[in-house]
């Protein structure tokens, strides 16, 4: 039997005398930041480090973006404004040249 799990595209290859349990281990491992990610890939890396799974950094995730973005190049992103209900207090910024 093959499991699918998607957007993250894996696929479990279970034998008939695997334990739902040893599964489940497997599954539970796979889903860890550090098998997801390379996170010297990302300016999130460091914040990212900080959570086992992918779901325990989202309620700091705004303000990590908040923070991040005054830091981003100038050469490489545009700052984009305007584009929410209360712009005031936030702004987005674009990369350059995609």
């Amino acid at each position: 039997m093959t499991l699918a799990f998607f957007p993250i595209e894996w696929y479990f290859i279970v034998s008939r005398d695997e334990t739902p349990g040893n599964l489940m281990k497997r599954l539970v491992t796979a889903l860890k930041i550090t098998e997801l990610y390379d996170l010297s890939h990302t300016a999130a890396g460091d914040y990212l480090a900080g959570f086992t799974y992918p779901w325990q950094a989202l309620e700091g995730l705004k303000d990590f973006i908040l923070a991040l973005g005054p830091t981003l190049p100038k050469e490489e992103y545009e700052e984009l404004t305007g584009l929410l209900k209360d712009s005031s207090s936030l702004s987005l910024k674009e990369r350059k040249n995609q």
